[in-house]
């Protein structure tokens, strides 16, 4: 196990280079800029807790990572990068992060936010065969972006937090490509979620306020996109989400449905309609073939264009032509 400090390796640079550090343009709102410039702390081995703000980046591939870390959420954890501070920018360079597969009920993650941690970017590279991709913890304004997850349960998973931007990955062949329960005011835009084995696109348990806009889930084995609660016996433990809105997504070819909307009970194995038959979401514009259950909440679909890649598409959060 590594801790990085970009504190400590531009100590050098002294008081007044670290100050400037602390309020360079970099970490202003545009998360899009991907300039790092030249200056950045490499991260070269499995394991590594990054411990400070500053930029880091991958300098080789971390293959067959085992190193268990604390991690609040299950005590220990086998991961290839945590994350343990504010305004981290995570460049994976191009490189691949892979994780040794467990039988000992160690969940093994690619790379980790620890919780309430706010302002990072997970960027550009791909994880393969970790039990959970990248997992953001009750992470707040965070990114992750251009990023290819294979071989896991969950490519990107998702608990909690508020104002995140998850944008132009690809999720394929892992169970779920892309579990987001209890987040709030994110935008999750522009991915292909292809070929997995359960669904594409998870949206569960109490999220609100949401756009689900511009992504590609085709081909999954279950549903491409499900908004869900859950019950046991009939009985409600996990609400359905609402007040979110999912536009322009195209979702062709998945063995449930395309679309499915409702409560699904664990004990019964029912999918049932939302509660009071109202429509707690809005669905607009989007292409699909099938929807369950049909009660009217999901219009009909429209032709989108397929050379739409999202390479115009800024992360502008305004919604105004949604209302």
């Amino acid at each position: 196990m590594k801790v990085l400090s970009a504190r400590r390796r531009n100590w050098s640079l002294g008081l007044l280079s670290s100050l400037c550090l602390l309020v360079s343009p970099a970490f202003a709102d545009d998360d899009d800029d991907d300039s790092d410039g030249d200056d950045f702390v490499p991260i070269s081995e499995c394991g590594t807790i990054i411990s400070s703000p500053g930029h880091y980046k991958l300098v080789n591939d971390l293959m067959d990572c085992n190193v268990e870390i604390p991690f609040e959420a299950f005590g220990v954890a086998a991961i290839g990068v945590a994350i343990e501070s504010d305004r981290v920018n995570l460049d994976l360079n191009g490189y691949t992060i892979s994780c040794l597969g467990r039988d000992d009920g160690v969940v093994s993650i690619g790379v980790a936010t620890q919780p309430l941690h706010t302002r990072n970017r997970i960027r550009n590279g791909t994880v393969s065969g970790c039990a959970l991709g990248v997992l953001l913890e009750q992470s707040i304004k965070t990114s992750v972006k251009k990023m290819t997850l294979t071989g896991g349960f969950n490519g990107v998973q998702v608990f909690g937090g508020s104002r995140n931007t998850i944008s132009k990955n690809q999720a394929f062949s892992n169970v779920f490509g892309i579990d987001v329960f209890q987040l709030e005011d994110s935008t999750i835009s522009c991915n292909r979620v292809e070929s997995n084995f359960v669904h594409g696109l998870r949206l569960g348990d109490s999220s609100t306020g949401n756009r689900i806009r511009r992504n590609v889930t085709n081909n999954n084995f279950f549903d491409g996109i499900t908004v869900v609660g859950l019950a046991a016996e009939g009985s409600i433990f996990s609400p359905i989400p609402v007040g979110n809105k999912l536009k322009g997504n195209t979702s062709l070819g998945n063995g449930g449905a395309d679309f499915s909307e409702g409560i699904f009970d664990v004990v019964w194995f029912t999918f049932d309609p939302p509660p009071g038959g109202e429509c707690p979401n809005n669905w607009r514009n989007n292409q699909y073939g099938t929807q369950f259950p049909n009660i009217g909440c999901i219009p009909a679909p429209v032709v989108l264009d397929p050379e739409d890649d999202c390479e115009d598409d800024d992360d502008d959060d305004s919604d105004e032509d949604d209302d």
